[in-house]
């Protein structure tokens, strides 16, 4: 039983380096979706001043922080490189996983098809976002207690094991010595792992 936990605490720790990507790749989308609604208006402000799609993205690029400024910017390096404007906002696709990139795209690659204004489609997605990011805010607000009492469950286990290595380290050895305890250390970890999935699953509401 000992090798048995000692294989999870190994899957945990091996599962550190992956959680910290994962958590700084998403970081970043959130950055980048924060951005989009300024940048989708200058683009917009660019277009009725004159300039081409083109343009629009090149002065995003140079003027608006990272990481939307290094994305346009990409984009606009493509496109004079030869790269199609449809391939090139494709690719950015691919390096962002954003819906609301996504329909921005969708609605340059239709106009391109069907024509229209195109910096009204942008004005009106733009303030679309923003509409939906305040809609965001509120659905947070709203489920901050399920999300606090989510954080307490799961780090109480935690904080009283602790605390009695501690004060009473004999009784927490017997986790580690007994194959009773071993068993029950194990069936615990595993249902606090369920535990945690299922209390996230409950309290991240997607709009």
């Amino acid at each position: 039983q000992t090798i048995v936990l000692a294989l999870l605490f190994a899957v945990l720790l091996g599962a550190v380096p992956y959680a910290y990507l994962l958590w700084r790749k998403n970081q970043r989308l959130a950055m980048f979706e924060r951005q989009l609604p300024e940048a989708l208006e200058f683009v917009s402000r660019a277009l009725r001043a004159g300039h081409a799609f083109s343009v629009g993205l090149k002065m995003v690029g140079e003027e608006a922080a990272d990481p939307i400024g290094k994305e346009f910017r990409q984009v606009f390096d493509e496109v004079s490189m030869g790269v199609a404007l449809p391939q090139a906002l494709d690719n950015m696709t691919r390096r962002v996983d954003s819906v609301d990139l996504r329909f921005f795209i969708t609605s340059v690659l239709v106009q391109r098809e069907t024509g229209g204004n195109l910096a009204e489609i942008i004005d009106s997605l733009a303030g679309l976002i923003r509409q939906r990011f305040e809609l965001q805010l509120r659905v947070k607000a709203l489920s901050a207690e399920g999300r606090i009492s989510a954080a307490i469950l799961l780090g109480l286990p935690i904080v009283v094991a602790l605390t009695l290595f501690k004060t009473s380290p004999e009784y927490m050895w017997v986790l580690f010595t007994d194959p009773i305890g071993s068993n029950l250390a194990t069936v615990g970890s595993i249902m606090m792992v369920i535990g945690a999935v299922m209390m996230k699953r409950m309290v991240v509401i997607k709009v």
